[in-house]
């Protein structure tokens, strides 16, 4: 990612508390299903915790470089869409990421997990009249 995307998108979220949901409004749609198969980028790892891809145990802690391994990945023609965390989709959504392509949100858990109490915690991310009112796909 660029200097400038990562600095627009750090003034975007500072300057403007309604850009997200804006952005998501107006992005470009596609079709559910245009060939027989998907490919969806998950994208909501961070959301529960897991920070670590292989032997460094944080890999995605960095958000920048989060972001920027999610752009790559989007760019790619046969990426369908990214199932994300809110705080994921909606900077991707700024940073503009998300058109022609399929978004859907997480309805993740907020429990610590092996805790006594972890069946017995609230959502943390999007509800399901969340996704509807953000343009989300599912």
């Amino acid at each position: 990612m660029r200097d400038d995307q990562w600095q627009g998108l750090i003034k975007s979220r500072l300057e403007d508390p309604n850009g997200a949901a804006k952005a998501l409004k107006k992005r470009k749609r596609r079709k559910l299903i245009t060939d027989s198969q998907l490919f969806i980028v998950a994208a909501d790892h961070t959301a529960r915790g897991m920070l670590g891809v292989g032997d460094d145990q944080f890999a995605m802690a960095d958000r920048r470089k989060l972001l920027d391994a999610l752009l790559v990945a989007l760019d790619n023609p046969l990426v369908d869409g990214v199932l994300g965390s809110a705080d994921v989709i909606d900077e991707l959504a700024l940073l503009g990421a998300l058109d022609n392509k399929l978004v859907f949100g997480t309805m993740n858990r907020g429990g610590i997990m092996g805790a006594s109490w972890e069946l017995n915690d609230r959502m943390t991310a999007y509800t399901p009249q969340d996704i509807a009112s953000r343009g989300l796909d599912g």
